[in-house]
């Protein structure tokens, strides 16, 4: 059963945090960190399922590598940059900060 069979409604972070629905089947679906990987991910998921997503960035490392986490040796990852944020914000995608340094 997927989660639309089972009733839930995927809708944006802001419209999830204010859903009035008493069952409480409202969801919204966040990513934390901000990968690059997102740039090519997104609009994929967006216009396959509909979803309305949340990016959480660490602003001090917009468009730089991860070098706040500990993983950074084994899989060094970039964040998104400026540029590509606005082009997902141009699809839909909510932007929110995840704090300045992670």
């Amino acid at each position: 059963m997927t989660l639309s069979e089972a009733g839930f409604l995927c809708d944006s972070l802001e419209a999830t945090v204010n859903a009035n629905r008493e069952d409480g089947k409202t969801l919204a679906i966040t990513f934390d960190d901000a990968y690059e990987e997102l740039a090519d991910q997104l609009p994929i998921l967006i216009n396959t399922f509909g979803i309305k997503p949340c990016v959480f960035v660490p602003t001090a490392f917009i468009g730089r590598r991860n070098e706040w986490d500990y993983t950074r040796r084994l899989l060094p990852a970039k964040h998104l940059n400026i540029g590509q944020l606005r082009e997902l914000a141009a699809t839909g995608v909510e932007v929110g900060s995840h704090g300045h340094n992670h």
